[in-house]
């Protein structure tokens, strides 16, 4: 009797572990902006360093996530030729492709927030439609920032 107890526990702290990973599974996600606060939303703090300068912008951003690290394919470090900071390259699967042109086309006009970790890194303007199954994730970040940043959705896509 004391072993299937202890089976049990064992069980019941397995699952627990299991439901608590996958809460923070979700390393990548791309949510919309919303113009106020709701029970949809919550609230990030966006902070990009530009010029030397630390700016601090509080955004109210949807809970639901339009797109996640299962729509990637793969996530690279490279160097934005026009201002010479690192930057993210991803790129999509067929699936995200088609999502990520979709949720684009939909909200045209709107901010789309780049969330990594749990941390909102980006939160540009959708300006149009885009199809090619690229992007580029820019922000203020070092070499190393943006290395570790790769690294850490890379690692969930290997699964």
């Amino acid at each position: 009797m004391k072993k299937i107890i202890h089976l049990i526990s064992g069980c019941l702290i397995a699952v627990a572990a299991v439901a608590a990973d996958s809460s923070t599974s979700q390393v990548f996600q791309m949510r919309l902006v919303a113009d106020q606060p709701s029970s949809e939303t919550e609230q990030m703090t966006l902070v990009q360093t530009w010029h030397g300068k630390e700016q601090k912008e509080v955004l109210f951003v949807q809970k639901a996530a339009l797109l996640d690290q299962t729509d990637l394919k793969s996530a690279t470090v490279s160097t934005n030729a026009q201002i010479g900071y690192p930057e993210i390259d991803i790129s999509f699967t067929d699936k995200g492709t088609k999502r990520f042109a979709a949720v684009t086309r939909q909200n045209i006009g709107k901010r789309l927030a780049i969330i990594i970790g749990g941390q909102i890194y980006s939160a540009p303007n959708i300006q149009s439609e885009i199809t090619g199954g690229e992007g580029q994730i820019t922000g203020s970040f070092s070499e190393q920032e943006a290395r570790d940043l790769a690294a850490k959705i890379s690692k969930t896509l290997q699964k």
